[in-house]
């Protein structure tokens, strides 16, 4: 099923669709379901895949296969176990995020003045230029 936003009905007539619908496909759906994952992770880390499929609502299989995808770009990586956590684990896999996989990248461009800097994937400024 797909949505069509709208304008509101008013003097002019009905709502009016603002643009054609399209349809969700499996590659658009899997880019969601990979950020939603990645996302996780950077959120609740070190978590295991069990609990990734738990908060997210993604079957376990589709997680398995996510994890896999963001192993191989690199971008989290297994990991120890969270040592405060009083949770059994039976032999659960964690993941992390890898800060260093990727970087941002940020600039203000003022009228006189340039201003950057240059983070890891947690956020952590790696350098700044005033």
């Amino acid at each position: 099923m797909s949505t069509m936003l709208a304008t509101p009905s008013g003097p002019s007539g009905p709502a009016t669709p603002t643009g054609p619908s399209r349809p969700a496909t499996s590659a658009t759906l899997r880019e969601i379901n990979l950020r939603t994952v990645f996302d996780m992770i950077r959120a609740q880390a070190p978590i295991s895949r069990a609990e990734v499929a738990r908060q997210t609502g993604i079957s376990k299989p589709t997680v398995s296969a996510l994890l896999q995808d963001l192993l191989d770009l690199g971008l989290v990586a297994e990991t120890e176990r969270d040592e405060q956590d009083p949770g059994p684990t039976y032999g659960a896999l964690f993941f992390a995020p890898r800060p260093q996989a990727a970087h941002v990248l940020a600039l203000d461009v003022g009228a006189r003045r340039l201003r950057g800097a240059l983070a890891d994937l947690e956020g952590r400024v790696l350098a700044r230029e005033d």
